[in-house]
């Protein structure tokens, strides 16, 4: 079936384990409350506490409501194949490199998994596999031509100076672990001079508004940075040891997050820099080595058990006044690599994180062209068209697989497969929407998104190095 027009999920099927999405979409639909997050309506004469209140500056407020996502071009076709073995001999070294189990998970469950869900949705969906986009080199040419010809009515833009808008400074604000949260006005520009004023503090957004963190000095406004808080979100910029040599040059490493203390989340989605030949390759961005594995999965581990909430087999689930993080089930979700390595340290993770957890689904993000077909070959050996993401919750001890990399139980995990037409470089499709299909209908989730690379109305928390 094909959603509503406003919805990121272009198709799903009937039993929600084939679904079409489009990225842009779905990480602007993220900026936004979703159906689920809305408060039940207030008495008459009653007034939220945790909005602020409006300063009624309608271009304000139009600004945030027509903001739009830049994007990449489409694929129209698959990548060239250059990066494949050319011929039979060399693919068959290839292979001998390649664990069996890896080659038969890949092979025997992963690669027909995708073909057919392919097939499903070209069946069933006739239109492009993604919604028309506005692209990065387009903004820029608008924005220079609004420069050098300006119409009546545009937003005066010369020489990098902006018009006069409301901000609220924090200069000279000093972070320290005793330090209080963060509050963000969304009437307002929030300013701070360096990122290091919001280093290791939750920065909270407690408005039904979106908010704007503005940071930089105005004295040089063109090496400012601007970032777009969604509503009721919050995030933590910080860095945490993943490797034994990080820990020993930050000592004692951290067992939570910074400025989280002891809050717990019904979502928590991890993102970490396993090691990666394609990304050591080309120098995108840092990831950890091989011998680094066991530190990482350490690392997820500790944060899985001081901030993901598993309720107890007494806890008064039913009860319509328990807190609404006390009501959802906890769920793990860590985005892995293709390689063995990494989805058997995504299970080890898992269990030893000691809350009774075992992935219990693992979904396939596939990347296709516009016209539904894989960027590259499904059994691709050095660039497979499609990553993995690893669902674990607390389950019957009988639904883990021991092997933690799809060994004789992996028939029993569920799997599902997300298309969708790949964007700039490293941006994954947000799965809220997903998520909250799957497994949470009504009230919202408490969600921490670790290592977020675009901004969700829900908490995240922020590190350019580690997970």
């Amino acid at each position: 079936m094909t959603p509503s027009s406003n919805s990121p999920v272009l198709y799903q099927n009937a039993s929600q384990t084939v679904f079409l999405i489009d990225i842009p979409a779905s990480i602007a639909r993220g900026q936004r409350l979703s159906p689920v997050q809305h408060p039940p309506p207030l008495p008459p004469g009653h007034s939220d506490p945790t909005t602020a209140p409006s300063t009624g500056n309608k271009s304000t407020a139009e600004s945030k409501l027509s903001r739009c996502l830049l994007s990449s071009p489409p694929l129209e076709t698959p990548y060239p194949p250059s990066t494949e073995p050319k011929t039979d001999s060399a693919r068959s070294k290839v292979l001998q490199t390649i664990p069996p189990s890896e080659r038969a998970f890949h092979g025997d469950i992963i690669s027909p998994l995708v073909r057919s869900a392919l097939a499903e949705i070209q069946d069933a969906y006739r239109d492009k596999w993604c919604l028309p986009r506005r692209y990065v080199c387009d903004a820029v040419s608008q924005s220079l031509d609004r420069v050098q010809h300006p119409k009546p009515g545009d937003m005066t833009v010369t020489a990098g100076v902006r018009d006069p808008e409301p901000i609220a400074y924090y200069y000279g604000f000093e972070s320290a672990p005793d330090q209080p949260p963060v509050v963000l006005s969304p009437s307002c520009v929030n300013g701070f001079r360096t990122i290091d004023e919001l280093t290791d503090l939750p920065v909270l957004n407690t408005s039904s508004e979106s908010a704007t963190v503005r940071v930089g000095q105005d004295s040089r406004p063109t090496l400012q940075l601007e970032f777009t808080v969604p509503p009721l979100a919050s995030f933590v910029a910080c860095s945490l040891p993943t490797s034994q040599g990080e820990q020993t040059r930050v000592s004692p490493a951290p067992a939570t997050i910074p400025g989280l203390g002891d809050r717990r989340f019904n979502l928590i989605l991890l993102d970490p820099p396993w090691p990666n030949r394609s990304v050591r390759r080309g120098r995108q961005y840092r990831t950890n080595a091989y011998f680094d594995v066991d530190g990482l999965t350490s690392r997820i581990a500790d944060i899985l058990r001081a901030h993901l909430y598993i309720s107890s087999d007494t806890a008064a689930d039913d009860d319509a006044a328990a807190d609404v993080v006390h009501r959802r089930p906890g769920i793990a979700a860590i985005w892995v690599t293709n390689a063995e390595k990494s989805r058997k340290a995504a299970y080890n993770a898992l269990q030893s994180a000691g809350l009774g957890l075992c992935a219990v689904e693992e979904w396939v993000w596939v990347k296709t062209t516009t016209e539904g077909e894989p960027v590259s070959p499904v059994d691709a050996l050095w660039r497979k068209p499609y990553e993995m993401l690893v669902i674990g919750r607390k389950q019957h001890a009988d639904r883990a697989d021991p092997d933690g990399a799809g060994g004789a139980n992996a028939n029993t995990i569920i799997r599902r497969v997300i298309a969708a037409v790949p964007d700039v470089h490293s941006r994954k499709p947000n799965l809220r929407d997903v998520f909250e299909r799957v497994f949470f209908s009504s009230p919202s989730p408490a969600v921490l998104d670790g290592d977020t690379h675009d901004g969700v109305a829900y908490s995240a928390w922020r590190s350019s190095r580690a997970i």
